[in-house]
């Protein structure tokens, strides 16, 4: 779990505009398999003690994704 949860402290850290490819579904066109990005955002935070930046996914939106 201390893996995962330093990739999230990363991606939280230094490119939060990343989890809007999570939030948006996007994320699904590059994995293997569908995963459930609700899910994901929803417990892994709570698990890792990592607060998301919410102000910044509430602006993800797929046009502003597909724009960077």
């Amino acid at each position: 779990m201390d893996a995962c949860c330093g990739g999230l402290r990363s991606v939280v850290d230094e490119a939060p505009m990343c989890l809007c490819h999570a939030v948006t579904g996007d994320i699904n066109q590059i994995m293997p398999e569908p995963i459930n990005a609700g899910r994901i955002i929803s417990s892994l935070p709570i698990a890792c003690r990592v607060r998301l930046p919410l102000q910044k996914l509430a602006q993800c939106s797929s046009e502003s994704l597909s724009s960077s």
